[in-house]
Protein backbone atom coordinates (compact mmCIF):
# COMPACT_ATOMS: atom_id res chain seq x y z
CA UNK A 1 0.00 0.00 0.00
CA UNK A 2 1.19 3.90 -0.19
CA UNK A 3 0.15 5.33 2.72
CA UNK A 4 0.72 9.87 3.03
CA UNK A 5 0.46 10.91 6.48
CA UNK A 6 -0.55 15.00 6.31
CA UNK A 7 -1.08 17.63 8.70
CA UNK A 8 -2.14 21.05 8.40
CA UNK A 9 0.26 23.06 10.21
CA UNK A 10 2.93 22.04 12.75
CA UNK A 11 1.82 20.33 16.25
CA UNK A 12 -1.63 19.48 14.74
CA UNK A 13 -2.83 16.22 14.03
CA UNK A 14 -1.80 14.04 11.46
CA UNK A 15 -4.44 12.65 8.90
CA UNK A 16 -3.54 9.66 6.47
CA UNK A 17 -4.66 8.87 3.51
CA UNK A 18 -3.87 5.62 1.67
CA UNK A 19 -4.24 3.13 -1.76
CA UNK A 20 -3.57 0.02 -1.91
CA UNK A 21 -0.35 -1.91 -4.34
CA UNK A 22 -2.67 -3.20 -7.58
CA UNK A 23 -2.91 -6.91 -8.08
CA UNK A 24 -1.73 -8.41 -11.61
CA UNK A 25 -4.81 -7.72 -13.99
CA UNK A 26 -6.03 -4.83 -11.85
CA UNK A 27 -6.80 -1.49 -13.52
CA UNK A 28 -4.36 1.48 -12.66
CA UNK A 29 -7.35 4.17 -12.81
CA UNK A 30 -8.68 1.86 -9.55
CA UNK A 31 -5.58 3.06 -7.35
CA UNK A 32 -4.87 6.79 -7.50
CA UNK A 33 -4.82 8.75 -4.82
CA UNK A 34 -4.96 12.47 -4.00
CA UNK A 35 -3.97 13.98 -0.89
CA UNK A 36 -2.75 16.45 1.08
CA UNK A 37 -2.99 19.90 0.70
CA UNK A 38 0.01 22.69 0.85
CA UNK A 39 -1.27 26.22 -0.60
CA UNK A 40 -3.71 25.30 -3.36
CA UNK A 41 -1.94 22.14 -4.51
CA UNK A 42 -3.02 18.97 -4.01
CA UNK A 43 -0.39 15.46 -3.62
CA UNK A 44 -1.69 13.43 -6.39
CA UNK A 45 -0.05 9.55 -7.04
CA UNK A 46 -0.86 7.06 -8.95
CA UNK A 47 1.15 3.26 -8.77
CA UNK A 48 2.46 2.00 -12.52
CA UNK A 49 3.85 -0.88 -13.35
CA UNK A 50 6.65 -1.83 -15.99
CA UNK A 51 4.41 -0.86 -19.18
CA UNK A 52 3.84 1.91 -18.19
CA UNK A 53 5.59 4.85 -19.93
CA UNK A 54 4.36 8.17 -18.87
CA UNK A 55 1.45 9.20 -16.03
CA UNK A 56 -0.18 12.46 -16.54
CA UNK A 57 -2.74 14.56 -14.52
CA UNK A 58 -5.64 17.39 -16.33
CA UNK A 59 -7.15 18.99 -13.45
CA UNK A 60 -9.80 20.21 -15.57
CA UNK A 61 -11.21 19.82 -19.12
CA UNK A 62 -8.85 21.87 -21.56
CA UNK A 63 -5.83 22.20 -19.61
CA UNK A 64 -2.50 21.16 -20.17
CA UNK A 65 -1.88 17.31 -19.26
CA UNK A 66 0.71 17.64 -16.26
CA UNK A 67 3.59 14.28 -16.16
CA UNK A 68 3.96 12.59 -12.71
CA UNK A 69 7.31 12.06 -11.73
CA UNK A 70 8.21 8.58 -10.86
CA UNK A 71 9.73 7.05 -7.81
CA UNK A 72 11.19 3.44 -7.70
CA UNK A 73 9.89 1.06 -4.69
CA UNK A 74 12.81 -1.04 -3.55
CA UNK A 75 12.16 -4.59 -3.57
CA UNK A 76 9.10 -4.12 -5.98
CA UNK A 77 7.98 -4.01 -10.17
CA UNK A 78 6.23 -1.40 -9.22
CA UNK A 79 6.88 2.37 -9.25
CA UNK A 80 4.56 5.34 -7.79
CA UNK A 81 4.03 8.13 -9.84
CA UNK A 82 2.99 11.77 -8.42
CA UNK A 83 3.74 15.33 -7.42
CA UNK A 84 1.94 17.88 -6.22
CA UNK A 85 -0.79 19.79 -8.78
CA UNK A 86 -2.68 23.02 -8.14
CA UNK A 87 -6.69 22.53 -9.44
CA UNK A 88 -6.88 18.80 -8.68
CA UNK A 89 -10.62 17.20 -7.80
CA UNK A 90 -11.94 14.17 -8.18
CA UNK A 91 -13.12 14.72 -11.24
CA UNK A 92 -9.75 15.39 -12.74
CA UNK A 93 -8.31 13.06 -15.35
CA UNK A 94 -5.03 10.66 -14.22
CA UNK A 95 -4.15 8.95 -17.65
CA UNK A 96 -1.32 6.33 -18.32
CA UNK A 97 0.19 5.61 -21.22
CA UNK A 98 2.42 3.31 -23.14
CA UNK A 99 5.78 4.00 -24.38
CA UNK A 100 4.34 4.37 -27.85
CA UNK A 101 2.03 6.73 -26.13
CA UNK A 102 -1.46 5.00 -26.23
CA UNK A 103 -3.79 4.80 -23.08
CA UNK A 104 -3.49 2.25 -21.19
CA UNK A 105 -5.91 3.23 -18.62
CA UNK A 106 -7.82 6.27 -16.94
CA UNK A 107 -8.92 7.98 -14.40
CA UNK A 108 -12.34 8.73 -13.98
CA UNK A 109 -14.00 7.58 -17.02
CA UNK A 110 -11.70 4.73 -18.68
CA UNK A 111 -10.74 3.01 -20.29
CA UNK A 112 -9.47 0.58 -17.86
Amino acid sequence: ALLLETRTAPGERWGMAGVIAPEPGDCLANHVLASGSLGNETFVAAWATPDVAKVTTRPASGAREVPLAFYPVPGSTLRVAGRWTTGFRPSSAVTFYDRRGAVLAASPNGPC
